[in-house]
C-alpha cells in the first residue's frame, strides 16, 4: 500500500486486531503485519502516539475513537480490574511497536497526557496508566487458583498472557527511557509487584511460570543495569533481589526464559500465535549480557556490603556460587575448544596430505598440458612462418604474371589495331578486285570465241611437239639397234624410211 494511504487504513486494522469479533488467527497474522510495519516506519509510529492524546470533538471509527483511544480504554478497564488478556495482549504489542527504535517517541510518551483534568479516568498521564494496568493485569495473574499448564497455551486467553505482554513492554520501554525507568524503581507499588512476580511459582502453570518470572527478572535487572542519569539505588535493588531470590536464582529466571522454546523457536506459520518474535530475542540476549556486568561491577564495588553483615555475605556466597558455575563452564568450554581444535588441526594435516597428492598429479597433468600447448604454438606459429612465406611468393608471382597480362593486353591492343589497318586494306583490295572481276567478264563474255580458237591451237601445237618427241626417241632406238646388230638392218630400213616419210608428212602441215 501507499504510504500516504497508510494512516487512514491503520484506525480499521487496530480497530479489528485489538476488537473481539475476529478470530484468534487472523487477528494474529494482522497483528503481527501490522506491529511489523509500524516498527518500520516512523509516520506510523507518530500517528499511534498522536492518537492517544483525549479529543474535544473524538472521530467515530470501527470501534468508536481513534486507534490511540482504544488502546487507552483497555489500560483504563485493566487499571480497574476489568482485564481482556486477547484484547491486552494486542494491545500492549502495537505500543511496543510503536516504541521501537523511535528515541522521540520513547522520551515524549511519560509526560503524555491521556485524560483531562479532573476527569473520572484512573490516570492522567500514559506512564501512570501504563503501570496501574500493569499492575491490575498482575493482580489479577496472582488471583488465579493453582493448575498445571504443562504445554504452552495456544493463545492469549489467560490473565497471565496480558501480563507477559506488559513486561515485555515495560523491559524494553524502560531500557531505552531514564524517566519512565526512574519513576518505576521509584514506585513503592511496582518494584514489590515485581519482586511478586519473579516469586511466583507454579501458580499459572510451568509455561507461564518461565516466562513471567524470567521477564519479571529482565525487568528488575533493567532497573539495576540503570546508568548514573537515571537516579536509580541500582546497589539497593540489588541487595533487595539478594534478599529475595539470591542472585544465582535470579540469573537462572532469566536463563530459562531465554533458552525457552517460546522464545527461541516460535512457529512460521504465518496464522499461528507467536510469544516471541526474533528482535525480541535479540533484545533479551543483550540485557542478559549488559545485567550480568552490571551486577558484577556492584559486587566488587565497595558500597555493596554496607547494608549489613549478612546480606553481603548473602550477595558473596551468591556471586561465589556463580563464579563456579561460570569458571566450570568455562573450563568445559576451553576443553571442547581444545579438543575441537585438534580435531581440526587433524583434519586439516589429513586433507592437506589428500590435497597434496591430488594437487601433484594436478600440476604434473598441468606442465604436461603446458608443454604439449608450447609445442603446438611454435608449430602454429612455424607454420604461420611459412604460411607468410608461401603467401609472399604467391604474391610475387600474382604481381609478375599481373605484369604480364598487362604486356599481352598492350600486345594485343597494338595487334588488334594492326589487325584493324589491315582489314580496312583488304577491304578496299576487295572492293577492286570486285571491280576488276565485274570488267573481266564483260570482256570475256565478248571474246569467248576467239579464247576457244586459242585453247584448240595450243592443245595442237603441245601434241605435235609430244609426237616430235617420241619420233626421235624412237629414232635413236633404232639408230642404237642398228649399231648394235648390223643383221637387222634390212629389217629394220623400212621401219626407219617409214618413220622418215611419217616424220616428213607429219611435218608438212607445220
Amino acid at each position: 500500500a501507499d504510504r500516504r494511504s497508510a494512516p487512514s487504513v491503520l484506525p480499521s486494522l487496530t480497530a479489528v486486531v485489538v476488537g473481539r469479533s475476529a478470530p484468534l488467527p487472523l487477528r494474529s497474522a494482522l497483528g503481527r503485519a501490522v506491529c511489523r510495519a509500524v516498527a518500520r516506519h516512523t509516520p506510523l509510529q507518530l500517528a499511534i502516539f498522536a492518537s492517544l492524546s483525549p479529543q474535544l470533538e473524538p472521530e467515530e471509527s470501527a470501534e468508536g475513537g481513534p486507534m490511540g483511544r482504544l488502546l487507552v480504554s483497555l489500560l483504563e478497564r485493566a487499571a480497574l480490574n476489568q482485564v481482556e488478556p486477547e484484547q491486552l495482549w494486542f494491545a500492549f504489542h502495537l505500543l511496543l511497536a510503536m516504541l521501537w527504535g523511535n528515541q522521540g517517541v520513547q522520551s515524549a510518551l511519560p509526560s503524555m497526557r491521556v485524560a483531562f483534568l479532573g476527569g473520572e479516568e484512573p490516570a492522567e498521564l500514559f506512564l501512570d496508566l501504563l503501570l496501574m494496568a500493569f499492575s491490575g493485569c498482575a493482580r489479577k495473574c496472582l488471583e488465579v487458583l493453582p493448575d498445571d499448564h504443562s504445554s504452552s497455551p495456544t493463545g492469549p486467553s489467560a490473565p497471565a498472557a496480558a501480563v507477559v505482554a506488559a513486561l515485555k513492554l515495560l523491559a524494553y520501554w524502560l531500557a531505552c527511557c531514564p524517566t519512565a525507568l526512574a519513576t518505576f524503581a521509584g514506585s513503592p507499588v511496582m518494584v514489590p509487584r515485581t519482586m511478586e512476580l519473579i516469586a511466583m511459582g507454579d501458580l499459572c502453570g510451568s509455561f507461564y511460570r518461565v516466562q513471567i518470572e524470567g521477564l519479571a527478572a529482565l525487568v528488575m535487572g533493567v532497573c539495576i543495569d540503570a546508568g548514573a542519569g537515571a537516579e536509580v539505588d541500582s546497589a539497593s535493588l540489588m541487595r533487595l533481589t539478594a534478599s529475595g531470590v539470591g542472585i544465582e536464582e535470579f540469573h537462572n529466571k532469566m536463563d530459562r526464559l531465554f533458552r525457552s522454546e517460546a522464545l527461541q523457536r516460535p512457529p512460521r506459520q504465518r496464522d499461528a500465535f507467536r510469544w516471541h518474535n526474533n528482535k525480541f530475542r535479540i533484545f533479551v540476549k543483550e540485557r542478559q549480557q549488559a545485567i550480568q556486568r552490571r551486577m558484577m561491577q556492584l559486587y566488587v564495588s565497595e558500597g555493596i556490603g554496607r547494608g549489613g553483615a549478612a546480606l553481603s555475605e548473602d550477595v558473596a556466597d551468591q556471586y561465589k556460587q556463580l563464579i563456579r558455575v561460570q569458571d566450570e563452564k568455562f573450563r568445559e568450554v576451553q576443553k571442547e575448544n581444545e579438543q575441537l581444535r585438534a580435531e581440526v588441526e587433524a583434519f586439516m594435516r589429513r586433507s592437506l596430505q589428500a590435497s597434496s597428492a591430488a594437487l601433484l598429479e594436478k600440476m604434473e597433468a598441468l606442465t604436461k598440458e603446458n608443454e604439449a600447448l608450447h609445442l603446438e604454438v611454435a608449430q602454429l606459429e612455424q607454420e604461420g612462418r611459412e604460411r607468410a612465406q608461401r603467401s609472399g611468393r604467391e604474391l610475387r608471382q600474382c604481381r609478375a604474371y599481373i605484369c604480364e597480362l598487362e604486356e599481352q593486353r598492350d600486345s594485343m591492343a597494338v595487334g588488334y589495331e594492326q589487325l584493324e589497318r589491315t582489314s580496312e586494306e583488304l577491304r578496299r583490295e576487295a572492293g577492286e578486285l570486285r571491280a576488276a572481276l565485274s570488267a573481266a567478264e564483260k570482256v570475256r563474255q565478248g571474246s569467248a570465241d576467239e579464247l576457244t580458237l586459242a585453247t584448240a591451237a595450243a592443245a595442237a601445237q603441245q601434241q605435235v611437239d609430244e609426237l616430235r618427241a617420241e619420233k626421235a626417241d624412237a629414232m635413236e632406238l633404232l639408230g642404237r639397234i642398228m649399231a648394235a646388230c648390223p643383221e637387222a638392218s634390212r629389217f629394220v630400213a623400212p621401219l626407219a624410211g617409214g618413220a622418215h616419210g611419217a616424220g616428213a608428212s607429219h611435218a608438212e602441215p607445220g
